[in-house]
């Protein structure tokens, strides 16, 4: 995982500029010009400043800024197929070209983006791959308080070494996912409420196993989502607490599945969070609430259990920040004629600035998988991450990380893999 990050540019607005041609003009006796207060917290924020000597500029096109990079990663793995045993390691090139189109209106935005990724193993030329997405995203400003978001994205991907859902494929499973996202958000002085409907589309193609064809068509599905939350502003208070619902549908492409099953459930969330400030700088958010997840086939038990989600973050100095995510969640599988699984995770990370070019980012984290109706599955993995940049100038950056990732079947399921596997980055990106 890269750590590179991109920041928008900084446009000159008129009325800044009218503003300080005012003062060079003025005499001395007045008063000095103050630094609106957001611009004030954004520079002492490690996470919100960027320097404008270290930050790409991109290419002015009409009312769109052009922001291209290639970013070129060499990698080292001692355990390509994640295996508890006969680890095997190899060198990987990774080429990722990015583009993306920032509109500059002065109402409402209309995005663009494409980003791909291909792999190169030296030894293991089977793993090779290439992955993509792209997309739009866009909004409209209905007035200063509302907003209707719309985001459309298509991604091709493949499943990562050491899923259990592909334990047993000689190559990674190939899928795509269509995604379709709007809604209504609205921002007042007094409250905050958001109305968001998506739909995700996942295609799965069939996978070669030690065994055969592995029919991942049972895999395809359509997932819709409908969220609603309504709480205290979170622009007029420290403290602004909400209530939200939640409502999934889960609709597989073939009813009755090769093993006989209906998969298809629904899903209805609730619960209560609040957004808050720990300083000036940032806004955190932590929401708890209790979710039912319920298949059609009766041969799979409903599901109920709490779900949770933090996004904390606390910066106790202008240099250093800590943030700190979790979640937990339902999640569907067709391992071993399963329904769904109760997955957790938390990750607690910190971003230090060395020197104002030199970035550190080290980082812990703990995942757990629960398959609901076999008591004894569970799986867990635990990462330590240690990652640097280097800001050479605003189109050179350099990275630098170190991850160590273990998983673990405490429970001696037949099905999933234990293994551990140490990986090395040195990656460059060239941006404009």
């Amino acid at each position: 995982m890269r750590i590179f990050s991109f920041r928008p540019k900084q446009l000159c607005r008129p009325e800044v500029t009218l503003g300080l041609m005012w003062l060079a003009a003025a005499p001395s006796f007045a008063e000095p010009y103050e630094v609106p207060v957001y611009q004030r917290n954004q520079e002492l924020s490690v996470f919100l400043r960027s320097d404008p000597t270290l930050t790409p500029q991109g290419f002015m096109l009409g009312n769109y800024t052009f922001y291209p990079s290639l970013t070129t990663d060499l990698q080292y793995t001692d355990n390509v197929f994640s295996s508890a045993t006969d680890e095997q390691g190899d060198f990987i090139l990774s080429l990722n070209p990015n583009f993306r189109f920032q509109s500059n209106f002065d109402r409402h935005s209309l995005d663009f983006f494409f980003n791909a990724e291909q792999l190169y193993y030296e030894k293991f030329s089977t793993e090779n791959r290439l992955g993509y997405d792209f997309g739009s995203s866009a909004r409209y400003d209905i007035n200063d308080d509302v907003f209707i978001p719309l985001n459309i994205s298509y991604q091709q991907r493949q499943s990562s070494r050491g899923n259990p859902d592909d334990s047993n494929v000689i190559k990674p499973t190939e899928y795509n996912v269509l995604s379709v996202e709007s809604g209504i958000i609205y921002s007042g002085q007094l409250l905050d409420f958001d109305a968001l409907l998506d739909a995700h589309d996942y295609s799965y193609d069939d996978a070669i196993t030690n065994t055969g064809i592995q029919n991942n068509q049972d895999r395809n599905r359509t997932e819709t989502n409908g969220f609603l939350r309504l709480g205290l502003s979170s622009t007029t208070s420290d403290l602004a607490p909400y209530i939200y619902s939640h409502y999934r549908d889960i609709s597989y492409d073939q009813r009755i599945d090769d093993s006989g099953f209906n998969r298809s459930a629904k899903e209805i969330e609730g619960g209560i969070g609040a957004r808050f400030r720990l300083s000036s700088l940032t806004t955190s958010s932590l929401q708890v609430g209790y979710v039912s997840f319920d298949p059609e086939d009766s041969a799979f038990d409903t599901v109920r259990d709490f779900s949770y989600q933090a996004n904390i973050t606390w910066e106790p100095s202008t240099l250093m920040a800590f943030s700190l995510t979790g979640t937990r969640s339902i999640a569907v599988t067709t391992l071993n004629n399963l329904a769904a699984s109760v997955n957790s995770s938390i990750n607690l990370g910190a971003t230090y600035e060395l020197t104002p070019n030199i970035f550190l980012f080290p980082a812990v984290r703990y995942g757990e998988i629960n398959y609901d109706g076999l008591p004894s599955a569970k799986l867990e993995t635990t990462q330590f991450l240690f990652g640097m940049d280097y800001r050479m100038n605003k189109n050179v950056w350099w990275n630098a990380e170190y991850q160590y990732t273990r998983q673990d079947d405490p429970k001696n399921s037949p099905f999933i893999g234990e293994y551990d596997r140490n990986t090395f980055l040195l990656s460059m990106r060239l941006q404009f």
